[in-house]
C-alpha cells in the first residue's frame, strides 16, 4: 500500500518506518519540515502553516498515518497554551485529513491521546474506548476537539477514520517523565517513591507501533477508535524496579509517606512531574484484542533493556 506518514521526525514515527520497512509491499512517503535524505519518498510542508498545500504529498496515497503533534509547549498560562496546541493539535490535523479527502485517501489513522478520557481512574475503575470523554488541560483538550473535529469532517466522506489513544509511550529515544524519571534511575539518585501503590498503563513503542500496522489494512479496525498498552500496568515503584533491572543500575527506592509526597505534589513547580507518579491511570484494551485479534508483542523489560 501508498503510505504517507506525517512528523517522520518524532518518536512514534521512526519507529513506525523501521516496521513498515520490514513489508516490502508497502511506499512510504514521509513528511517533514525539513529535506533530509532516505530511501523513502520525502514530503516537505508545515502542518502548522496556513499556506501549507498537501495535495502533491497525498496524491496516490492510501493511507495516511497521522503522527505529527505536539505535547508541550513553553508556557503554562492555559489559555496561551490551549492556543499553541489547538493550531498544531487540531488545525493542522483537520487540514491534512481535508486534503487527504480531496486526494481519495482511503484510511486516515489518528493518534490521539488516553487523556482525553481524564488524567486519573480509581481501581479498580480502567478507562475503555467506551467511556465518555473528560479532558482535563490543554493538551487532552486539544486532542478531545481534533476527534471531534475528524469525525464530523469524515462522517461526510468516504475516507475511514481509526483513532488510537495511547498512554505514555516509552523506548528508545523516549522523552519526557519518562525519560527524566530514567535519568534519575542511571545516576542512582534515591527515589521517594518505594509506598506508593498505584497502578499505571504503559505502552512501549514496539507495542503501539505493531498495533498502527495492523491498523493499516485490518478491515474491522474501519471508524473504530482503539485504546492501548502493554497489558501489565506497574505501580511507580515496580516501574523504577524495571527500569534499574534494564539499566543495570542499583535500585534505590526510600519510603517516604504518601501523605508528604502528595504535599509535595501542591507545589506547583513539580506538580506536573510529581502527579503521574503517584496516582492510577489504568486502561481495558480488551475491545483492541477481541477486535482485531491481536496481542502487544513485547514485554516491558525487553524494550526497557534497549533503552540503555
Amino acid at each position: 500500500m501508498n503510505i504517507f506518514i506525517s512528523g517522520s521526525s518524532g518518536f512514534i514515527s521512526k519507529g513506525l518506518v523501521q516496521k513498515l520497512e520490514l513489508f516490502a509491499r508497502h511506499s512510504l512517503t514521509l513528511q517533514s519540515r525539513e529535506f533530509f535524505q532516505s530511501k523513502h519518498s520525502v514530503f516537505v510542508a508545515d502542518y502548522v502553516s496556513s499556506n501549507a498545500d498537501w495535495k502533491e504529498g497525498l496524491n496516490g496515497q492510501e493511507v495516511v498515518i497521522h503522527t505529527a503533534g505536539i505535547s508541550k509547549v513553553s508556557t503554562s498560562n492555559f489559555s496561551t497554551s490551549l492556543d499553541r496546541f489547538r493550531a498544531v493539535n487540531v488545525e493542522g490535523t483537520i487540514k491534512i485529513a481535508r486534503q487527504a479527502i480531496d486526494a481519495k485517501v482511503k484510511r486516515f489513522i489518528y493518534i490521539s491521546s488516553v487523556k482525553v478520557h481524564g488524567e486519573f481512574t480509581s481501581p479498580p475503575h480502567k478507562f475503555s474506548a467506551f467511556d465518555p470523554l473528560s479532558p482535563i488541560g490543554p493538551y487532552a483538550i486539544s486532542k478531545f476537539e481534533a476527534e471531534k473535529a475528524l469525525k464530523s469532517l469524515l462522517s461526510k466522506s468516504d475516507m475511514e477514520l481509526v483513532i488510537i489513544r495511547p498512554p505514555a509511550v516509552y523506548g528508545e529515544g523516549m522523552k519526557g517523565n519518562f525519560r527524566s524519571l530514567s535519568r534519575l534511575v542511571k545516576i542512582g539518585l534515591p527515589l521517594p517513591f518505594g509506598l506508593v501503590q498505584n497502578k499505571r498503563s504503559f505502552v512501549a513503542i514496539d507495542n503501539l507501533v505493531d498495533l498502527l500496522v495492523t491498523c493499516v489494512d485490518h478491515p474491522k479496525a474501519a471508524n473504530k477508535t482503539f485504546l492501548v498498552c502493554d497489558g501489565c500496568d506497574l505501580s511507580t515503584p515496580e516501574l523504577i524496579k524495571l527500569i534499574a533491572l534494564g539499566s543495570k543500575k542499583p535500585l534505590k527506592l526510600r519510603n517516604v509517606p504518601v501523605s508528604v509526597l502528595d504535599l509535595a505534589n501542591s507545589i506547583s513547580p513539580i506538580k506536573s512531574t510529581l502527579r503521574p507518579l503517584l496516582h492510577s491511570l489504568q486502561i481495558d484494551q480488551s475491545a483492541t484484542l477481541e477486535t482485531l485479534a491481536w496481542d502487544p508483542p513485547k514485554r516491558p523489560i525487553d524494550v526497557l533493556k534497549d533503552c540503555f
